[in-house]
């Protein structure tokens, strides 16, 4: 249990410290959600709380695999 507990936590951190490409932070509202996923092994590489004024007003998470080749 200690070591799922200090994994969730370094995830944490990481994520904490992650930013988008323009820098800013993973949005609040679905910042739990990518520290889940990541604390489980399953890479993201984007995602979004949702916007009302621009974008998709619902949240959404981008998973891929790390090795995925960037043309399919």
């Amino acid at each position: 249990m200690i070591e799922k507990q200090q994994n969730s936590d370094n995830t944490r951190d990481a994520v904490n410290k992650t930013g988008d490409a323009l820098g800013m932070e993973i949005d609040v509202g679905i910042k739990e959600t990518v520290v889940l996923l990541k604390a489980l092994g399953i890479p993201t590489t984007a995602s979004c709380e949702g916007h009302t004024k621009d974008g998709l007003p619902w949240p959404w998470v981008e998973i891929a695999a790390e090795n995925e080749p960037e043309e399919r």
